[in-house]
């Protein structure tokens, strides 16, 4: 019994080696085929980039960016969907695909910045596209309200520097500064002037600021993707940077009217009831 077992075992065994071996070869040959055709497509993709870049050598405006930046989305998807990396030709066209990646993103948020500083909306809605053809479009979009959250701070900061104000004034005593340089305002008309001269300058500041994020929103809100038809607003929509941005700004403008025109008689009593207890304590 146990040698027959013996024999249809050896007899069985040479097959199933044989099978087991040609299936290897023919799931490495499936695989090689298809790491083949996912090659071939990527380095057409790239070639199609290459041709669309040279195309406009000569006039870079003419640029089409969001072609562009959809043909290096794809690459760059393909390649990682397909781990083509390590393949020669693959490796080498992906360094200049990323260089490119690099000039396309550097192109397309100045001309971003330049439609919301200049409120035109072509000019945003394209340098959106771009990014949403990236895939870059909430970080982007995250990294330019939080620019602008910067600049309005920093527009604040400035516009309250105690000591320029002051230097403002000229000499010592009342709008000068002394000695150790500690601030002083006094009565000085200068000082005073250029206290709300730079208050003017802020509040320009803030509302260019407000307004060209305002923009940015608007544009997001209408701004289609022209193959899928995504609302690009729905692709930004978990960034809640652009919608705390404006409520903030709109909380801190009714702060800042009850507190300075509301209450501004108590406003003025504040620095006189601090000089009175000033001078009582001396």
């Amino acid at each position: 019994m146990q040698s027959s077992i013996r024999r249809v075992r050896s007899e069985l065994s040479d097959p199933h080696n044989a099978i087991k071996s040609k299936t290897i070869q023919l799931s490495n040959l499936h695989r090689t085929n298809q790491a083949l055709q996912h090659t071939i497509r990527a380095l057409r993709l790239s070639k199609k980039l290459r041709d669309l870049i040279s195309a406009s050598e000569s006039e870079p405006e003419k640029l089409d960016l969001a072609k562009a930046a959809q043909l290096h989305y794809e690459i760059l998807t393909m390649c990682n969907e397909y781990d083509l990396r390590g393949i020669d030709m693959v490796d080498e066209e992906l360094n200049w695909v990323k260089e490119i990646g690099e000039k396309l993103r550097s192109q397309a948020m100045k001309v971003l910045e330049r439609g919301m500083e200049g409120l035109n909306q072509a000019e945003v809605g394209t340098g959106l596209q771009v990014f949403y053809n990236l895939g870059e479009l909430k970080v982007t979009v995250e990294q330019l309200v939080n620019k602008y959250k910067g600049m309005g701070v920093k527009s604040v900061g400035l516009a309250l520097d105690m000591k320029a104000i002051s230097a403002s004034g000229g000499g010592y005593g009342p709008g000068g500064i002394r000695g150790s340089g500690t601030p002083q305002i006094g009565g000085g008309a200068k000082a005073r002037e250029a206290l709300w001269q730079r208050m003017g300058n802020c509040m320009d500041r803030l509302h260019s600021i407000v307004v060209a994020v305002w923009h940015l929103q608007r544009v997001l809100s209408k701004k289609r993707d022209p193959f899928t038809h995504v609302l690009l607003l729905d692709e930004v929509i978990k960034v809640k940077g652009i919608y705390d941005f404006g409520q903030n700004v709109s909380v801190c403008l009714l702060v800042l009217y009850e507190c300075f025109y509301i209450g501004y008689g108590s406003w003025c009593l504040l620095p006189c009831e601090l000089l009175s207890r000033v001078l009582i304590g001396l």
